[in-house]
């Protein structure tokens, strides 16, 4: 399983040959409120100085959403061996097999060609919050290291993760998940 999150960039080329049927009026629109806004913290009546942010989605921007339906529409056809999960801006892509180095080739090959999808569409993976993650009931297997790479930089294979509310384990135990609820009534 690969759970992975990229950061959003806005470019109208995306709606260039008019494949989400927008007008120019609307591209221009878009490109008007994305590009070249102004940005500040303030922190209890403390404000930063202003800065330019020559691209992106604001955060916590009403069209932010829809932008992002529209960047991850092209998504699941870009792969070849593997099955993508979204939810929300939740994105796991996985390859089921019981030979750990054919999922290993498999999902490499896909995340590359993600990696191009996203480099087509402007839009980069924030690795940090990538992982990797191997499922198996078989102890060998739940052991094993997997490399998933992303240019030079390899994902964190991790012993657990949180997926949709749910902390997830290598042999779906969900001890971890069950472990973290207890001890957070017990704080309550």
């Amino acid at each position: 399983m690969l759970p992975f999150q990229w950061c959003d960039t806005w470019d109208d080329n995306k709606n260039a040959n008019g494949q989400y049927g927008l007008a120019d009026s609307a591209v221009k629109w878009f490109r008007n409120y994305l590009s070249d806004h102004l940005q500040y913290t303030d922190f209890k009546g403390c404000i930063s100085s202003q800065k330019v942010v020559s691209h992106g989605v604001p955060q916590g921007s009403i069209v932010g959403p829809l932008l992002f339906v529209i960047y991850l529409n092209d998504l699941p056809q870009v792969l070849m061996n593997s099955k993508i999960s979204l939810y929300a801006n939740d994105k796991v892509m996985y390859y089921e097999s019981d030979d750990v180095l054919e999922m290993q080739i498999m999902l490499q090959q896909d995340m590359e060609l993600i990696t191009n999808l996203m480099r087509v569409n402007k839009l980069s993976l924030n690795v940090k919050k990538s992982k990797s993650m191997l499922f198996s009931r078989r102890r060998a297997e739940a052991d094993a290291r997997t490399e998933i790479k992303v240019d030079a930089t390899v994902f964190v294979q991790v012993e657990c993760f949180k997926y949709l509310g749910l902390y997830l384990d290598p042999k779906l135990k969900f001890s971890h998940h069950i472990d973290r609820h207890v001890q957070k009534q017990y704080l309550n």
